[in-house]
């Protein structure tokens, strides 16, 4: 099964920025496709897919990572594009909160992270980026995004308290789904 760990934000963040995607963005057109609202999410790690017969030990080590990180407060604050805004093929708003709280959703990533690998599943060593994907470009060459990320340099969402991790089980066809498989609580 294709799997992922996120953190969701709450109705009252995602709401907001809908707001702003919907007035302040043009609207996405050909070659973008818009990720639905009901997928937004901050993806801690992406696991791919993973065997049944892992997923018992997964699920503890990922329990006893949650168990380990505290609740942190976020806001989804500006807007940028992989790889880059001329070339872009994803674009996403970021992440604002205390510097403390950036630095414990780096460790909750790399927990998330660690938890997987101990389990036998490969993980690339990349650095965590913070984001939530709006769109992806179906052009493998990316089309300009520069003025879709001016759009959303101001953008300010409102702050929300972050208390747990979701292991998704993400099944790709016509239209991607996403179902949550297992919740755990930050702090135990």
């Amino acid at each position: 099964m294709r799997l992922f760990v996120a953190v969701y934000p709450p109705p009252a963040a995602l709401d907001a920025l809908a707001r702003e995607v919907s007035d302040g963005l043009p609207p996405l057109v050909a070659p973008w496709r818009a990720v639905p609202v009901s997928q937004w999410h901050l993806t801690l790690a992406f696991l791919g897919e993973v065997a049944q017969d892992r997923l018992s030990e997964l699920c503890e080590r990922l329990s006893r990572a949650a168990g380990r990180s505290t609740p942190l407060t976020l806001a989804l604050s500006g807007g940028g594009a992989f790889p880059a805004a001329r070339r872009g093929q994803v674009l996403w708003v970021g992440v604002r909160g205390e510097r403390s709280a950036l630095d414990a959703l780096r460790r909750l990533a790399d927990r998330v992270g660690a938890a997987a690998r101990r389990t036998g599943i490969a993980m690339p060593a990349r650095a965590y980026r913070p984001h939530l994907t709006l769109a992806r470009c179906r052009d493998p060459q990316g089309v300009d995004a520069a003025s879709m990320v001016a759009a959303l340099s101001g953008y300010a969402g409102p702050v929300w308290p972050v208390t747990e991790i979701v292991l998704v089980r993400s099944q790709l066809a016509p239209t991607t789904s996403h179902h949550p498989a297992a919740r755990w609580p930050l702090g135990g």
